[in-house]
């Protein structure tokens, strides 16, 4: 056996309640790893030989993940937060004095700043 080293949790999140979200655990090494997920929404805890696994919450809210990695020479546990939201934020609408209704990105609006200052 090779103990489990660098565990870390990457998820799908933030997730629209009804949809489900992808979790995967990863990690340096280790051989013949189980993992044992709590999900932080009060469920028992789901125990899979596999690293990757999906999960469907039933409330929205604000959840902390715990990952317990266990083989017969170690334990590494690592943890990480998700929400749940009822759906997701919108674009700002930005409405320009003389120019049509436009949908723009805050990243278009920090180059467009960007852009002036550096003339002036």
């Amino acid at each position: 056996f090779e103990p489990i080293s660098s565990l870390t949790i990457r998820h799908s999140g933030p997730t629209v309640l009804g949809t489900g979200t992808t979790f995967t655990a990863h990690y340096w090494s280790g051989s013949e790893v189980t993992f044992h997920w709590n999900f932080g929404d009060g469920k028992p805890e789901f125990i899979s030989n596999y690293s990757t696994i999906y999960y469907q919450y039933d409330r929205i809210g604000h959840y902390k993940i715990k990952l317990r990695a266990v083989n017969a020479v170690s334990v590494s546990v690592v943890r990480s937060d998700l929400f749940v939201v009822s759906e997701f934020c919108r674009r700002p609408r930005l409405h320009i004095p003389g120019q049509p209704h436009l949908h723009v990105s805050l990243f278009t609006i920090s180059n467009i700043l960007t852009t002036i200052s550096n003339i002036l």
